[in-house]
């Protein structure tokens, strides 16, 4: 998520470029826009969430870098790192 905020266009690109997709550069940019918090946060203000067990959910939260910190325990860290967390160290992350 870090490098994601960083350079989201450099990273969608990465991303692109690992899966062989050749995708034009104002593509590539219209979607970073799409996507940013900002749109987020915005169309889900106007349109609500479209998944009936979601409606009352804040999904998009406040798109700062490590406020996980703030929001999860340690039996929410254990839980992720049961699930999710395998490849974690390898790509840089640490708790």
């Amino acid at each position: 998520y870090e490098d994601m905020l960083a350079d989201t266009e450099k990273c969608l690109r990465q991303a692109l470029d690992y899966l062989a997709f050749d995708v034009d550069g104002e593509t590539i940019r219209s979607a970073v826009d799409k996507a940013s918090f900002k749109s987020m946060k915005k169309k889900e203000k106007k349109e609500g969430l479209k998944l009936e067990q979601l409606q009352n959910v804040n999904f998009v939260r406040k798109g700062i870098a490590g406020d996980w910190k703030n929001t999860f325990e340690d039996a929410d860290i254990d839980l992720f790192n049961r699930f999710h967390g395998g490849p974690m160290p390898e790509l840089g992350y640490t708790w």
